[in-house]
């Protein structure tokens, strides 16, 4: 069983998605989906099946005994939970900001043809009131022809501008939020040859709270 350097995740997927569970799932659940999937899954099951279909299904047999086997071992369980909660909700939040971002646009859309219609109307009834009075028609309606060009080109600039703004916002709260999660993490590096009692998880946890305060966990990654 391998994970990734830079995060907890396996490298075979979400154990829970595998298992079709909920984060909160406990040993019992776990060991009964586990059992429901591997009738499903089992070499044994699979005759009368393509080679293609036979080797797609042995992956899958495989990832679903090394998820089982990860969400059993606490040790690999509870910092992929941890992570795992922190991206949900990231993810949560972007989804939030995209949706207000989509409704900010529509109304935005809604806004400018209640303007066009608005200044649609106008030059319609200015163009009657020019049909009772013809004297200087062609100029008065180059001049009406001219705002409304003028008018609806800042519109457009103003509605760029101003969704540009908020993607900025959003980018920048994005980068803030990631900054925030790295600056939280310290990371230690040591040679075992070079000392002979390699420090334990306890014991780092122990060094790192009375210099840096509180440390909620520690994760030791690296041959034993």
């Amino acid at each position: 069983m391998t994970t990734s350097k830079t995060s907890s995740t396996p490298s075979f997927g979400d154990p829970y998605e595998i298992l079709g569970l909920d984060q909160s799932a406990s040993e019992s659940v776990i060991n009964k989906a586990f059992r429901k999937l591997s009738l499903q899954l089992h070499p044994d099951k699979q005759q009368g099946k393509t080679e293609s279909e036979k080797k797609r299904t042995s992956t899958q047999f495989h990832n679903l005994k090394e998820a089982k086997t990860f969400l059993l071992t606490p040790s690999l369980r509870q910092p992929y939970d941890l992570e795992r909660t922190s991206r949900l909700r990231r993810k949560k939040q972007d989804h939030a900001r995209d949706e207000q971002m989509t409704a900010h646009r529509r109304k935005m859309k809604q806004d400018l043809a209640e303007k066009e219609a608005f200044l649609m109307k106008k030059t319609v009834d200015e163009n009657k009131l020019h049909k009772r009075n013809r004297k200087g028609e062609k100029s008065k309606i180059d001049l009406i022809n001219k705002l409304r060009s003028e008018g609806k080109r800042r519109r457009e600039e103003h509605a760029e501008k101003t969704a540009e703004g908020h993607l900025k916002r959003a980018m920048k709260l994005q980068k803030k939020e990631k900054e925030e999660i790295q600056s939280r993490q310290v990371r230690l590096k040591w040679s075992r040859k070079r000392i002979s009692i390699s420090p334990s998880e306890h014991s780092i946890a122990d060094m790192l709270s009375r210099r840096f305060g509180e440390v909620s966990n520690v994760v030791m990654i690296g041959s034993k």
